[in-house]
């Protein structure tokens, strides 16, 4: 590691301009809440949330009432699958410890003080990733999760799906099912199922000729009655209209 910066938003902010840069960035929020956009994912964030933001992907974020955060820079973040999430971020949240918290303060407080090559701001930096690494483990094995996955993926090309109500028959409050989904999978489950239904929309859209099936038929099979909003969900996700899409 040859360059490690620490900062802090110290004032609540309400908009953060889109901006990327060559380096990893984790930041913490400490406290408020609002939204992150990270290359073409939003992340709902809160008081505890995590976002670690791969090198080169554009990001901003805003916040109805304001939020402050601390953040690490640097130029090598040794955890595992890091480099699986090239377009995307890892969401996490601190536990009811608050042990990442607490460790970037103290390392936040040292940096200002001008102690930027201070060795316990190493070792400090070494457990934060440590934590980081072992909270990613961890969420690869959470079966609430994959069973909301699981039935998302059964009912994905069902036009009628009731999102909350398929939640909702997990047991939990839907909001804390949220923000569990967005921690493991790093979208909403509502960006998971529009995510199932445009790819399997695009395959459809390949065998078109094959299944002589109209592109209405598609959108139906892949749980858009409205052809004109299945057309405007899948040009917002793919970047053509599914007419062009089948030409390509």
């Amino acid at each position: 590691m040859s360059f490690l910066m620490i900062g802090a938003i110290p004032k609540k902010s309400t908009h953060i301009a889109s901006h990327k840069h060559t380096f990893y960035e984790i930041t913490l929020c400490t406290e408020g809440d609002g939204i992150a956009v990270i290359g073409d994912m939003e992340y709902p964030f809160h008081t505890g949330s995590i976002l670690i933001i791969p090198p080169n992907v554009t990001h901003t974020s805003q916040s109805k009432n304001g939020y402050i955060e601390i953040y690490i820079q640097t130029d090598s973040l040794p955890m595992p699958n890091i480099d699986n999430t090239k377009h995307s971020a890892i969401y996490l949240e601190d536990d009811g410890e608050k042990a990442v918290t607490t460790l970037m303060r103290i390392m936040l407080h040292r940096y200002i003080r001008g102690e930027k090559n201070d060795f316990i701001i190493s070792l400090m930096y070494d457990l934060v990733v440590r934590l980081l690494a072992e909270k990613c483990t961890t969420l690869q094995n959470d079966s609430v999760v994959e069973n909301v996955c699981r039935m998302l993926a059964l009912h994905y090309s069902d036009p009628q799906l009731s999102l909350s109500a398929l939640l909702e028959s997990t047991g939990y409050h839907k909001d804390y099912i949220r923000r569990r989904f967005v921690t493991v999978c790093g979208m909403t489950p509502n960006q998971y199922l529009t995510s199932l239904r445009i790819e399997n929309a695009k395959k459809l859209l390949k065998q078109k000729n094959n299944m002589r099936f109209s592109i209405a038929d598609i959108g139906v099979m892949c749980g858009y009655y409205d052809p004109n909003y299945f057309s405007r969900v899948f040009k917002k996700h793919v970047g053509v209209t599914p007419e062009r899409f089948i030409t390509q």
